[in-house]
């Protein structure tokens, strides 16, 4: 039989060399590291051949990593309240990526459990039905980061571009969650006010400071 030397020495003479090699190994601590966070004792060759096409996927369709950390963490918080543990027991260190996810997944679960599914709507909605006559006020929360204007989408736990926001009907839960946001915000975050009768991007701003505005 015979022996095939292979050549193994790492020979990065060019930047582009480098550059490669540099990709290859943040690919390689990439792959590492979903395999700690999707949390498995042990792997089956099935099931990393399927991680790594689940990878492929989301690399080609731009998620990044924060991206599917921020959902791992989002579903731990909501799990852990389902288990009965308090806000308090959040197990990651404050400000990371970490607490906040699980903080949010915590709270999202609550809400949903003390509120109607209904609460958020979609961006589509120009109009809404009135309650005794009165049209019915919609708020949305956004972020003025530098000159940029962002709104806050709740289902997808992040700031879209403005449109892409989600709508409120509860005012004092717009509120809850633009408080939350503004804790680890680089900029000012405000609850607005949407007319129904007016196109989305016709906004009014509403001081969070103040009482409940009056639906008169």
């Amino acid at each position: 039989m015979t022996t095939i030397d292979v050549d193994n020495k790492l020979k990065l003479e060019t930047q582009t060399q480098r550059d490669t090699a540099c990709d290859t190994l943040r690919t390689l601590r990439y792959f590492l590291q979903r395999l700690k966070m999707e949390n498995h004792k042990n792997w089956t060759v099935s099931e990393l051949m399927e991680l790594i096409d689940t990878m492929l996927l989301e690399i080609s369709t731009g998620v990044t990593e924060e991206d599917k950390e921020r959902s791992i963490y989002l579903k731990k918080g909501e799990v852990a309240f389902y288990q009965g543990l308090s806000r308090q027991q959040n197990p990651y260190p404050a400000r990371t990526l970490q607490h906040v996810c699980w903080d949010t997944g915590w709270h999202d679960a609550e809400r949903n459990k003390r509120k109607p599914a209904t609460t958020v709507q979609s961006t589509t909605a120009h109009t809404n039905p009135t309650q005794a006559g009165k049209p019915q006020r919609l708020y949305k929360i956004q972020l003025r980061e530098a000159s940029e204007l962002l709104e806050w989408n709740d289902v997808f736990h992040q700031y879209a571009k403005q449109g892409g926001g989600s709508l409120y009907e509860v005012y004092d839960e717009a509120v809850a969650c633009a408080e939350r946001l503004q804790k680890n915000a680089n900029g000012i975050v405000s609850v607005v006010v949407v007319k129904p009768q007016d196109p989305v991007s016709q906004l009014s701003m509403i001081d969070m400071a103040v009482e409940k505005p009056s639906e008169s």
